[in-house]
């Protein structure tokens, strides 16, 4: 569990290089960052760390995004965590669907550095 004045971002994506990608940014962000590489792993790393944030993609071998932020809502002490999900679907159905699980925002797959830090800061900012 982190410190209560640290800040803790998990970044659970399958894909290795945006896992560092986001790790870079959230880091320069003054956020401490654990990543997983699939969504089980993600969902315990998630229970058991329980992050100030959750960047997860949506599509993810063993558990999907979507699945990961129904399962964090419906767990009381992790059911306020701010998550944003990475998604190279960009229909507004899919968007839809992700915002009704209960993500807090959304960003599309690829992104720039800077897209990153502005969602990040206005789902933090709500």
């Amino acid at each position: 569990m982190p410190h209560s004045d640290e800040k803790l971002a998990l970044v659970i994506d399958d894909e290795e290089d945006i896992r560092e990608i986001i790790g870079v940014v959230m880091e320069e962000m003054g956020f401490r960052c654990e990543t997983a590489h699939n969504g089980q792993v993600g969902l315990e790393k998630a229970l058991s760390l329980r992050p100030s944030l959750v960047l997860v993609d949506w599509n993810l071998p063993l558990m999907s995004g979507v699945d990961i932020i129904r399962k964090l809502r419906a767990n009381p002490e992790t059911a306020k965590i701010p998550t944003l999900i990475l998604t190279g679907e960009v229909r507004p159905d899919s968007i839809k669907e992700a915002l009704d699980a209960g993500a807090w925002g959304h960003i599309a797959k690829p992104f720039e550095p800077d897209d990153l830090i502005r969602a990040v800061e206005a789902i933090l900012s709500t």
